[in-house]
């Protein structure tokens, strides 16, 4: 069954509780796609173009029928705003138990509107909801935060949303750290909830999920904890998680060494930073990040000071850091040390920071010292400090970080606002052009892997409705050269076919709309996005049955993930956002890479993009030469309320 919406307005603290439409839950289902549809209500009544830093923005959080249940593939909440990131539609996505708790309280989603007067945190008790100081609190990490609200409640089961320094200082990348633990990193949520006087949201909830047919959601419980424990990729899976990348990618080529110099990691690195070392010098034991999560992919670990160069400095208990984070630190910014790669992951936890943000500016900043255009002179006058930004000096990442979120000088201030924002600082302070060094994708966002050589991949980075990002269509489709997944999602082998361009911009469409779709029902997307011929989203349909008593086909799950990515698209179209704004950085698209590795040499997005980008929109059912959607289009998928919107203000073809 479904939970309530529950509205919180800051401004003039008034609380309302509503059901959620029942045309909307099918339209939609949940998670992605309400948070969504909740998005696009909002800025009926308030200009889209708003600074996301007013307090006319919108924060919404939500988690589909499947999350907070035993179905087995954990639970995975939607943060939903316009973004003071990349000022454009914008949302992120945490494990933990803060959602479920949400759940379990009776609430499906949660809109919060305006901004307090003071310092506050929500404290919302099953029906109970409260607005309480937060003064105590401001200033604190989040970790610290967390305990303390939990301390003051009196109750050590309150599950928490907290923001950090960064997102208090309204640094436009600040996360929302969820459970102590789990990030909301992308996007700029945090600044959201700094610029509302929001320090935190606190949850208890008691009243479980009652399943319309508790024996069939069992038994479909069951029958996808089998299929997922039948995946060949699943031991492994459960020993290493994501930070399995790092071999997969020095495989394939795509590790972003030294800031995107290079593909593959030199021995030398590759040996520090590889998943093995991290399961036997530091793992404790697996963990599950979320409930309902049969594979327990993250761990607990120790780091006791022995174990690698730096760990004396490092010493303690923490989580495991995924490959984003190795990648990051690790690759990008050249630093072979586990003990210091996880300092790095806990403390943009407990600042509440987007860490691949920081870790892109540091290696940006590495890569600018290399060449000699960031010289002493320039640290010492921006920071106060003598900071040397060399090739894996982890105390210069500590300071550039912190500079970052407490804003305490003229380099925080500069990049305040990102990677891309802080080059294009840069360039009018410096004279010379240095954003030709900087790695970004749609919006100025970042993703800190090599993509070059993967098609689908680079597309996505052009297209992704939030900037640049893997999570809004993750495949591994090119990368593994898994001809037989293109062949059972576009009838053809050709997307499996590596370097080359065909059905690449097909494989970019298909998959967003099956990842929205696991988005909405609120489980994670990352195990069963390895292998959708196995698990496809048709094989949610009994489950999500069994919980709500609405019947849905195979074939109605996928449109709802086509909806909702429509519903991403309209928003920026009304922001004006269109085929010209489908960028990627100058690195990407006209560098060629100079270290091929395992990939033919001189591979450069700009060889492929233009066409990918056209079968992308041609996928998607929009029009190829402005990326703008077609009234059928929208119609077709029940949206003609929105081809109205966008018709009227002048963003529609057709």
């Amino acid at each position: 069954m479904y939970g309530d919406i529950l509205r919180i307005d800051l401004s003039s603290e008034m609380v309302t509780r509503e059901p959620i439409p029942r045309d909307i839950a099918r339209k939609f289902i949940g998670g992605e796609g309400i948070n969504d549809w909740l998005l696009w209500e909002h800025f009926l009544k308030v200009d889209p173009k708003i600074d996301p830093l007013s307090p006319d923005n919108v924060l919404i959080i939500g988690l589909g029928p499947l999350g907070g249940t035993s179905f087995g593939q954990g639970s995975k909440t939607k943060f939903t705003f316009k973004g003071p990131a990349y000022n454009m539609f914008a949302d992120s996505v945490a494990g933990g138990v803060f959602g479920s708790m949400m759940r379990w309280a009776g609430y499906d989603h949660l809109v919060i509107t305006g901004r307090a007067r003071r310092p506050v945190y929500l404290y919302i008790n099953n029906d109970q909801v409260e607005l309480r100081d937060a003064g105590r609190i401001w200033g604190r990490g989040a970790k610290e935060a967390n305990n303390a609200i939990k301390a003051e409640v009196g109750d050590n089961e309150v599950e928490t949303a907290c923001i950090g320094p960064a997102g208090e200082n309204l640094v436009t990348f600040a996360s929302i750290t969820n459970s102590g633990w789990r990030s909301a990193g992308r996007c700029g949520g945090g600044a959201v909830m700094g610029s509302k006087n929001l320090k935190a949201i606190a949850f208890k909830g008691t009243k479980g999920i009652r399943a319309t047919d508790p024996q069939t959601f069992f038994n479909q419980s069951v029958d996808m904890i089998e299929r997922m424990q039948a995946l060949p990729i699943m031991e492994t899976w459960k020993k290493e998680g994501t930070l399995q990348a790092v071999d997969i990618y020095d495989t394939v080529g795509s590790n972003p060494y030294k800031n995107s110099q290079g593909i593959v990691n030199p021995p030398e690195l590759h040996d520090k930073i590889t998943a093995s070392v991290y399961t036997s010098l530091l793992k404790i034991r697996p963990i599950a990040c979320s409930p309902g999560c049969s594979t327990a992919c993250s761990a607990f670990h120790r780091v006791e000071g022995h174990e690698t160069p730096l760990a004396h400095k490092y010493r303690g208990v923490g989580d495991k850091p995924e490959y984003l984070t190795v990648a990051s630190f690790g690759s990008m910014c050249n630093i072979p040390d586990y003990a210091a790669i996880s300092h790095f992951y806990a403390i943009t936890s407990d600042y509440a920071v987007d860490f691949l943000e920081i870790g892109n500016i540091c290696a940006f900043l590495m890569e600018l010292w290399e060449r000699g255009i960031v010289t002493a002179r320039d640290m010492q006058e921006w920071t106060g400090e003598p900071i040397t930004m060399e090739w894996g000096n982890v105390d210069a990442v500590d300071k550039v970080m912190e500079s970052i979120v407490f804003q305490r000088n003229r380099l925080g201030e500069i990049f305040r606002g990102g990677a891309f924002q802080g080059g294009s600082r840069l360039e009018e302070i410096k004279g010379v052009p240095v954003l030709k060094y900087c790695v970004y994708g749609k919006g100025g966002s970042v993703i800190n892997e090599e993509l070059r050589p993967f098609g689908t991949w680079m597309t996505n980075m052009a297209v992704s409705s939030r900037g640049c990002d893997h999570l809004k269509a993750v495949t591994l489709v090119d990368k593994m050269g898994r001809t037989d997944i293109s062949e059972a999602l576009l009838g053809r082998p050709d997307a499996g076919h590596r370097f080359v361009p065909d059905l690449k911009g097909g494989l970019s469409a298909i998959t967003e709309h099956i990842t929205c779709t696991y988005n909405c029902l609120g489980v994670c997307i990352l195990v069963a996005l390895f292998d959708p011929i196995n698990l496809p989203p048709g094989t949610h349909t009994a489950a999500y049955t069994a919980v709500t008593g609405m019947p849905i086909t195979p074939e109605e799950i996928y449109l709802v993930g086509k909806r909702t990515a429509n519903m991403e698209k309209a928003f920026n179209s009304r922001l004006g956002y269109a085929r010209q704004d489908d960028l990627l950085c100058d690195r990407w698209m006209n560098e060629p890479l100079a270290d091929p590795g395992p990939t033919p040499a001189g591979i450069k997005a700009s060889d492929y993009l233009d066409h990918t980008l056209t079968e992308y929109y041609m996928w998607q059912g929009w029009d190829p030469a402005t990326s703008l959607q077609k009234r059928e289009t929208l119609e077709d998928l029940d949206l003609k309320d929105v081809a109205d919107v966008l018709a009227r203000e002048g963003f529609l073809v057709g």
